[in-house]
């Protein structure tokens, strides 16, 4: 009996004892991270569980990256930032700021349509083992250690103006979509159509779907908790007509829905009851847009009309609330069944607002826009402050960290990291901002020249001069040792002052620096908040400015460049809708032809000068169509 109960005992310790090292050695799914992957999580909603209320839009470090950054930032579990940019250079970095190592992912490709080289507009993904997924427009799709090295490619292509960004479903499946060669762009034959992809974890295909020569699978997947996998597709099935896909896991399409002449560029987002909410713009005039929300088995729930295009993943709030933006510059915020709460009017740009909201623990959204700013809002909709980002401004979504630091990329190439004024003086992290560069030119202010120095240096060249003379005509010894001592006492005080700290001119008083002559003017103020202006110096550290000074300055500096309009000081912030200062970035020149023409002759055409688009006449459309 005591031979069976061992022999029992035995087997049932060695079952555990051959399946446990699975148990603990498997790591499937995304990182147990801050944010591992494009808007956050397999539902892609854009919602942190970190707080942000310290956030008060304090730049605690930049990073430059080689080229322009047009894709999200990604968090693995230990804290790195990675971002991947247009040189095809995918980024380590750690939360100081500082480059921990870069891979590079092939060569850009140069768009025609689009202008310049490019390589990256998707978002990695972290796996749980910590390997970053990501797609640059080089031909293929890389699987890369934590330490930098490559594990694996796999040929995908995808192109400038396309956006599928991977995700990691629960059973370690990377899925992705891709893009067909384009022709027009490079005179070869196409590749083949686009895919949807789902990849195993070694690399080796796991399945793959055709929507019937279709030229972009475009979006990010998202993932439900049920398992279903959600992506935008063309369906050229169906006449090519762009289609919202539902997938089963084993590649099976469970149904899909095309957005009656709605074409969408952004990705769905999915609430905790299933519920899908998208943005779709107007297929033959962009502004023929509109917000949907989809049941879970593909029925129409709402729609809600916009009045121009649309192409972000929309944020969804744990308090029930749908945060997006259009191209018009306007952020919107829905309740659950489609009735609008408010509405902010920022800056008009062209494609203004493509910046997916993040939304902190304590409710604030964050997102950013082509018209050279970054926002805070309230979940009332004022604006709680904003960071300029000039000659480019932000064209992806943010990131939340574990201690509540926002970050967010440029598409000059910088990313940034926002924490609190108090967290930027405690911290020594500030003492990196040296390895990165500036916010913004900084105002030009001359340092006064120390005229102590300049005394005893030249008090020292008169004594050892005059103690020489005397040793060379050898008469009265004991003077020219006394005079060669003081000289050598000029020379050290001469030193001293010379290296003696000098005082950070932006640091003092507005009333001591304009006191003295040598006082320039600042080329830009900048606004941190509703009411808080303040300068930078070299190193981009900011210096506010007290009321005093804001009267010298409006009085003095008629060539400063204040937020808003050019030379002109920006209205403050209407509080009540979270409306922002006019941009000074836009052209309004029509004497030329635009860049891009849209419209419908039943609806009227609109061009694209500069960074803005116009309201085109019949007469100018004809005119740059010839």
């Amino acid at each position: 009996m005591r031979t069976l109960k061992s022999i029992v005992l035995l087997s049932i310790l060695s079952a555990f004892a051959f399946q446990s090292p699975v148990f603990a050695n498997q790591k499937t799914g995304l990182a147990d991270s801050p944010w591992p992957v494009f808007h956050g999580n397999l539902r892609l909603t854009g919602q942190s569980p970190y707080d942000t209320s310290k956030v008060d839009g304090t730049i605690k470090w930049k990073f430059k990256a080689e080229s322009g950054l047009e894709t999200s930032p990604v968090i693995g579990q230990d804290g790195t930032i990675y971002i991947l940019d247009h040189k095809c250079n995918l980024y380590a970095i750690d939360p100081e700021g500082k480059e921990k190592w870069r891979f590079k992912a092939g060569e850009p490709v140069l768009s025609k349509e689009w202008g310049g080289l490019a390589c990256a507009q998707s978002t990695p993904a972290i796996s749980q083992d910590g390997t970053i997924y990501f797609l640059p427009m080089s031909g293929h799709f890389y699987a890369v250690t934590p330490a930098g090295k490559e594990k694996w490619k796999y040929p995908i292509f995808t192109f400038k103006n396309a956006w599928p960004s991977p995700t990691v479903g629960s059973d370690g499946t990377i899925y992705v979509g891709s893009e067909v060669y384009p022709p027009t762009e490079w005179n070869k034959p196409e590749e083949k159509p686009a895919h949807f992809y789902a990849l195993k974890p070694d690399g080796t295909l796991k399945w793959s779907f055709d929507p019937g020569g279709s030229n972009w699978v475009n979006s990010a997947p998202a993932i439900s908790d049920d398992g279903t996998i959600y992506v935008s597709a063309n369906d050229c099935r169906n006449n090519c007509n762009n289609t919202l896909f539902a997938f089963n896991t084993d590649g099976k399409v469970k149904w899909k829905f095309a957005p009656p002449n709605g074409v969408m560029e952004g990705s769905p987002a999915i609430d905790k009851e299933g519920i899908l909410y998208f943005s779709a713009k107007g297929r033959n005039d962009p502004r023929k847009a509109h917000f949907y929300a989809l049941n879970s088995d593909g029925s129409l729930k709402w729609k809600f009309p916009l009045t121009n295009g649309a192409s972000i993943t929309p944020g969804l709030s744990n308090d029930g609330k749908i945060y997006f933006g259009d191209w018009g510059g306007i952020f919107y915020a829905l309740d659950l069944n489609g009735k609008e709460l408010w509405r902010g009017q920022t800056s008009k740009a062209f494609e203004a607002l493509s910046s997916s909201p993040a939304i902190g623990a304590d409710g604030t959204i964050y997102f950013g826009t082509i018209a050279n700013a970054f926002f805070a809002y309230t979940p009332e909709g004022k604006e709680k402050w904003r960071v300029e980002v000039p000659e480019g401004g932000v064209n992806a979504g943010p990131a939340i960290g574990a201690d509540g630091t926002v970050y967010f990329t440029s598409v000059p190439g910088e990313l940034y990291a926002v924490g609190s004024r108090v967290e930027l003086k405690t911290s020594s992290a500030s003492a990196n901002t040296a390895t990165t560069s500036p916010t913004v030119t900084p105002p030009s202010t001359p340092k006064e020249p120390d005229v102590v120095w300049i005394i005893f240096a030249i008090a020292a060249l008169m004594t050892t001069g005059s103690a020489a003379t005397i040793w060379v005509l050898k008469k009265r010894k004991v003077i020219s040792i006394a005079l060669f001592g003081l000289g050598v006492i000029s020379v050290t005080l001469s030193a001293y002052f010379y290296l003696k700290p000098k005082e950070n001119v932006l640091e003092t008083s507005m009333t001591k620096r304009i006191s003295t002559e040598s006082y320039n003017c600042p080329e830009n103020i900048y606004v941190e908040g509703a009411d808080l202006p303040y300068v930078t110096d070299d190193s981009g550290q900011k210096s506010y400015l007290e009321e005093e000074e804001i009267a010298w300055v409006e009085t003095n500096c008629k060539d400063a460049k204040w937020p808003g309009s050019e030379n002109e000081k920006g209205k403050e912030a209407d509080q009540s809708t979270g409306s922002g200062k006019p941009s000074n970035t836009t052209n309004t020149d029509k004497s030329g032809c635009p860049r891009r023409v849209y419209g419908h002759e039943s609806s009227g055409y609109y061009g694209v000068y500069g960074m803005q688009q116009i309201d085109m006449t019949i007469k100018e459309y004809n005119w740059a169509r010839k």
